[in-house]
């Protein structure tokens, strides 16, 4: 078993060290260059129905809007049926696929007790390698959420130990690896993390990140909620900033990458202050995406792609899941009919088509 004292002791004596030192106040909230807003600087997450003919929907609807670069969460439960039967159709169809590989919470939860449940994680990786091994793979993404255990099922233990397990298999194979994706704006968890992968020689090739910033309501202002209201002007954490700490974050562990692994704003929070919710979504979407583009990171996955009430469409149920996607994305209603594309979906569109040069 990974000792947590050792690991995640590590990991706040950093943390504090780094803050200490002016950690916040060397990143700039200032905009760098722009990247170009096309596909290879936005991804989306995506799932699929039962049906056949929702792999279709989905894809004609990837290509509507000119993504090249999907995510899609993979379950062993999920394993021989409509999850596996799309993730073939997405890299026939030549789109570069980064995989989420995860365990059920109630046994991620015994991942560094229980060698049973370890032998059947690794056996899940390297059926998932075997099942997938395609030049169109781009990455594998390990877990999920390790920061909110009531999601996930991990914490520090049970994380390095799926990690301890997936590295080296994944590694054989030459396929980069993808973490801690911790949820939201919380880089103390993502200095946390990183140190106990460092400690068992398992550092991701990609920084990956979960950035909102539903927090506020545009990306431009300065996150009051990270040390109150009065330090908020000094802290100066818009999203920039909030995106060139990660990237320094990467940097510090000799990171190239750093991948926002999903992102998205949520129809029904911004209804409690907005009488226009889809029109504010879909500026918030563009002025997200200009305003992450001058900063350091490099991909953006927005998500998901279909579902109420975080989606581009929204799907037929208009049913808030009970786990937030942003931890598992599951399958979704092959009602495709029904479906209804928002604004955003037509300013991504936009977006995507303007920059997009082939």
């Amino acid at each position: 078993m990974v000792p947590l004292l050792r690991y995640g002791s590590a990991g706040l004596k950093t943390a504090c060290t780094v803050v200490g030192s002016g950690f916040f106040s060397k990143c700039s909230y200032l905009p760098s260059a722009p990247k170009k807003i096309d596909a290879n600087f936005v991804g989306i997450n995506v799932s699929t129905g039962t049906k056949p003919e929702t792999d279709d929907y989905i894809i004609n609807k990837l290509r509507e809007v000119g993504f090249k670069h999907v995510r899609v969460d993979f379950m062993s439960s999920e394993k021989g049926g409509p999850k596996e039967r799309f993730i073939h159709r997405l890299l026939a169809e030549k789109f570069k696929v980064c995989l989420r590989l995860m365990q059920a919470p109630e046994k991620a939860y015994l991942l560094d007790t229980d060698s049973i449940i370890q032998t059947e994680w690794a056996d899940f990786i390297q059926d998932c390698l075997s099942t997938f091994q395609h030049e169109f793979l781009e990455a594998i993404e390990i877990a999920a959420t390790p920061n909110r255990r009531k999601w996930s099922g991990y914490w520090y233990n049970q994380y390095f130990k799926a990690w301890e397990i997936a590295y080296p298999l994944v590694r054989e194979l030459d396929k980069k690896l993808i973490g801690p994706t911790v949820s939201d704006f919380e880089p103390l968890y993502d200095l946390i993390f990183l140190n106990g992968l460092k400690e068992i020689g398992a550092l991701p090739q990609i920084h990956g990140v979960n950035l909102f910033c539903e927090r506020t309501k545009t990306p431009e202002a300065y996150d009051e909620r990270v040390m109150g209201k009065m330090l908020a002007k000094s802290l100066k954490l818009n999203l920039i900033k909030k995106a060139n700490i990660f990237a320094h974050i990467s940097q510090r562990f000799k990171i190239k990458e750093t991948w926002c692994m999903h992102t998205c704003w949520n129809s029904e929070r911004v209804a409690r202050w907005s009488d226009q919710v889809e029109i504010d979504r879909a500026s918030y979407l563009k002025r997200y995406l200009l305003c992450a583009s001058k900063s350091h990171i490099d991909r953006i996955y927005w998500g998901p792609l279909v579902g109420y009430p975080d989606g581009l469409i929204y799907d037929s149920t208009s049913v808030t899941p009970a786990l937030e996607r942003v931890a598992h994305y599951p399958l979704i209603s092959d009602e495709t009919g029904c479906f209804v594309q928002t604004e955003s979906f037509e300013q991504l569109t936009r977006l995507l088509l303007l920059n997009d040069e082939d």
